[in-house]
């Protein structure tokens, strides 16, 4: 209620994705549901994954490997810092084996540490950054749901929806579960790393991969996505 008299009036309501539970929470909970459920399917013995050395999807793909008693190995950007602190310390806590990408393409990285897992024997299962592919958006087509859920439970209706957008899969989700639902409101996403005319056509991409993996007959373009 302050924020909202402080911004001029506009009601503001927070829904608390950084309070999902697993090692500290966050939203990347609601993709690794999907993710791992996949990966348990698969019959894989390890999960792999990239991102900044303080990533918090690296930290909580490493949580939910030792829920599931998988191994878990995290492509870290950059070089070994000398004191592992933060998320870095807790990947470490909950097991995860770090390969450090140096000044290589992360992408790059994690494509040869696949093939090494797998020469080694381990079934390896892959995740993509920021856990943004049809699966993991999938989790926030789900969200969505439980959204409008939520809102018919407490007789309310947002007209705007507001979230960070880097990797896709949150607003990717979101704008399918939106359109799939009937949520009338708007959808806009803050980027944090690409230019809005490139992070829409990545939008679109995932938005028709994650409806089509869902069944659901519709594709998305860049103006469906509000950035």
């Amino acid at each position: 209620p302050r924020l909202s008299a402080q911004s001029g009036g506009p009601e503001l309501w927070i829904k608390r994705d950084d309070q999902t539970g697993l090692a500290s929470g966050g939203n990347k909970a609601r993709k690794l549901e999907f993710l791992v459920a996949d990966a348990l399917q698969r019959k894989a013995d390890t999960l792999i994954t990239g991102g900044a050395a303080q990533s918090n999807h690296a930290r909580q793909t490493a949580a939910a490997a030792a829920k599931f008693g998988l191994g878990c190995t995290l492509v870290l950007r950059g070089e070994q810092p000398a004191e592992a602190q933060g998320n870095l310390l807790l990947d470490k806590l909950l097991g995860a084996d770090i390969v450090w990408s140096a000044d290589r393409p992360i992408d790059l990285v994690m494509g040869q540490t696949t093939d090494d897992l797998k020469a080694r024997g381990k079934r390896p299962y892959l995740i993509p950054y920021g856990g943004s592919n049809a699966i993991g958006a999938s989790g926030y087509v789900d969200a969505m749901e439980e959204l409008m859920q939520q809102c018919t439970q407490r007789d309310v209706v947002f007209d705007w929806i507001v979230l960070p957008s880097s990797s896709s899969g949150t607003q990717a989700g979101l704008v399918v579960g939106a359109r799939a639902l009937g949520f009338q409101g708007h959808i806009l996403g803050i980027s944090i790393d690409l230019p809005a005319r490139p992070l829409q056509a990545q939008l679109a991409e995932l938005g028709t991969a994650t409806a089509n993996l869902l069944g659901l007959s519709f594709e998305c373009t860049a103006e469906d996505f509000q950035v």
